[in-house]
């Protein structure tokens, strides 16, 4: 309502007091950015921030870069402000270092994830240790990597959402942009990083991954990597040549689920290398795609993707991987909903499975549908999250009584009850989201969306990657009033006289530059083909040691691939030249267009009062010479 929020707006500049008192007060520095100006890049250092403050509590300060959308931002950070308490959302520590991790080579502790700060401004955040039983609620639980988790934390985790608690997880079979996160199938490392200390360590034992799967009724290959053969940006030669880079929208016949609020209204979605996900048909478990690709796709296995030698991987992207067509829609994200058995799987019935066999007697956490709201209890007391059973907040058993009390005796029999009916057993409501891809929570994302669009680059990415995660959470957490809010785009109107003019430009432009990316292609394609049949030869040889004919086949590959990577190198230059010339001519037409535009632009408003000038100036001359005698004209 008007009146109860006060706007002070205040023109800062560096080296003032204003500025010496914004970073006092309210923690606010000056961001320094980039653009251009008049063709020449610049730099400079600006004040774009905003903090809402209520007495002792605050929320910020929050800098507006070119795309962060403000009124989201103003809206979230006053309902934050306004609320009486924060949601609490739970990070389980996989082994991702969301949390930043120390940086052995700087010695320097490292920065939070930027999804961790986003949630810091709206969520009450906590890292939850799953190498002890989990106690408090959770109004979400945000799990990046689980497969990274051991045997024991995995089994904790699997606790932690069959006890009801809403999750979002992230897992990827090939994580791109986030360093030293193990892959789904790949062997988890030693923590430490660069950490001398921790060269020459063993591989750290993982947990089963399929536990999981098992209870949300879904399968997840570890080791399959989808491509698609779309790239909406031609001027990028890496997203052409990597078609592992996964755009979903409309123009590649995408589909984003219309009916959630998750999907509903994204534009466009980028995932780097991800897998792939799909119900079970023996599940009762309602599985729904939120996002799903095109039909050009198809899988690539990821001990095929990385360079191999006789030692593993050698670092890099194999160039001759076979992708193996599939033209399917593969879900890239779904949603699980729906209720299990609250008994650990291994003492009842599988899960997603009609509920019947044998009780669990140790007593189950209540159902979610039984709580307020359908959230788990709030009141500190943990259920039962394990086998084993766990101790509560409040110091109590996972029956609810003070510790060392006797618990009561369940019946031997399975369902037996005392009035002599058959008790159902106890069932959770679960709500979880599956992504099969973590790169969307790494720094590049959310830096493309605070720059917004770059027009001085000539790319106009349109990655809605932040908005979807956001959403994710809300919905698990139930602050749904943000999301549609979230979603909203500013709508430029287009010149489309002037797209006309330049269209044909555009389209020889295109055409050229398919022709020279096609004939490199084709050209790598050729000699990777080459390569790969003088190898085939090698291998078939039956005169050599199998051993030395390994090593025989990595020397004649790195060889061959050397050899073949400077002409590769040479063509691979005179094509980003002949794009670069094209782009050039293009950018020249257009320019011409739009000068000529520009022109007529000034020319012609002027030209009505003109001639309305000159016909007012000749009517007034011709009345002026009427009646007026010839001889006196001069």
């Amino acid at each position: 309502p008007g009146g109860k929020i006060r706007l002070r707006i205040h023109d800062t500049e560096r080296f003032t007091d204003t500025a010496a008192r914004a970073q006092q007060l309210y923690g606010i520095e000056p961001r320094r950015v980039t653009y251009t100006q008049r063709g020449a890049w610049s730099e400079d250092q600006i004040f774009m921030h905003v903090t809402v403050s209520s007495g002792l509590k605050k929320v910020g300060p929050v800098f507006f870069d070119r795309g962060i959308p403000v009124e989201y931002e103003l809206v979230r950070s006053i309902g934050t402000m306004a609320a009486e308490k924060r949601k609490k959302v739970g990070i389980v520590n996989t082994g991702v270092p969301l949390f930043g991790q120390f940086d052995f080579m700087s010695m320097s502790p490292g920065s939070d994830w930027p999804i961790v700060d986003e949630l810091r401004k709206q969520y009450e955040v906590e890292q939850i240790d799953l190498s002890r039983d989990v106690e408090g609620t959770y109004d979400a639980v945000l799990a990046v990597q689980p497969s990274m988790l051991g045997p024991e934390e995995m089994d904790r985790f699997v606790a932690l959402v069959r006890r009801g608690t809403p999750t979002a997880i992230f897992e990827d079979p090939m994580p791109v942009f986030a360093q030293g996160v193990a892959a789904t199938s790949a062997p988890k490392q030693p923590p430490g990083g660069m950490n001398p200390m921790m060269m020459g360590m063993r591989n750290l034992p993982k947990g089963d991954i399929g536990k999981l799967w098992d209870l949300l009724g879904v399968e997840f290959p570890a080791d399959q990597i989808v491509w698609q053969n779309y790239n909406p940006y031609k001027r990028v030669s890496w997203f052409e040549r990597e078609r592992e880079l996964v755009f979903v929208d409309a123009a590649a016949g995408g589909e984003f689920n219309q009916d959630d609020p998750i999907s509903s209204r994204l534009q466009q979605l980028l995932f780097p290398f991800p897998g792939w996900v799909r119900g079970k048909n023996t599940s009762t478990l309602k599985v729904t795609p939120l996002v799903k690709t095109g039909v050009q796709t198809g899988t690539v296995r990821y001990s095929e993707i990385m360079q191999m030698s006789p030692l593993g991987p050698r670092g890099g992207l194999n160039p001759m991987r076979r992708r193996i067509p599939d033209p399917r829609p593969f879900a890239l994200a779904v949603e699980i909903t729906g209720t299990i058995p609250a008994t650990d799987a291994a003492t009842s019935t599988p899960p997603g499975a009609p509920a019947g066999g044998s009780a669990n007697p140790l007593p189950s956490a209540p159902g979610a549908d039984e709580l307020p709201g359908g959230k788990a209890d709030d009141t500190g007391t943990a259920a039962a999250s394990t086998a084993q059973g766990g101790k509560g907040a409040e110091g109590k058993a996972a029956d609810g009584k003070p510790n060392g009390s006797k618990p009561e005796e369940k019946p031997a029999t399975a369902g037996a009850a005392t009035d002599g009916k058959a008790a159902a057993p106890r069932e959770n409501k679960i709500h979880v989201v599956l992504v099969t891809d973590l790169d969307m929570l790494t720094q590049e994302f959310f830096r493309l969306r605070e720059q917004g669009d770059l027009p001085e680059v000539g790319v106009h990415f349109d990655f809605d990657n932040v908005t979807f995660v956001l959403n994710i959470i809300d919905r698990l957490a139930g602050e749904d009033q943000y999301i549609e809010l979230r979603k909203r785009r500013p709508v430029h109107r287009r010149l489309s006289k002037i797209d006309a003019w330049t269209d044909d430009a555009r389209k020889e432009a295109d055409k050229q530059r398919d022709k020279f990316v096609e004939d490199f292609n084709e050209y790598e394609k050729k000699v990777r083909d080459e390569i790969q049949k003088k190898l085939d030869e090698l291998r078939n040889r039956k005169d050599i040691e199998p051993m030395r004919l390994l090593i025989e086949v990595g020397m004649m590959q790195q060889d061959l691939e050397r050899r073949s990577q400077v002409e590769i190198e040479r063509r691979k230059q005179e094509r980003d030249r002949e794009i670069n010339r094209i782009e050039t001519e293009l950018n020249l037409k257009i320019k011409q267009v739009r000068d000529r535009v520009k022109v007529w632009s000034i020319l012609l408003p002027p030209a009505p009062l003109l001639l309305l000038a000159v016909g007012v100036w000749l009517v007034r001359r011709q009345r002026e010479t009427e009646g007026v005698a010839r001889s006196r004209l001069r």
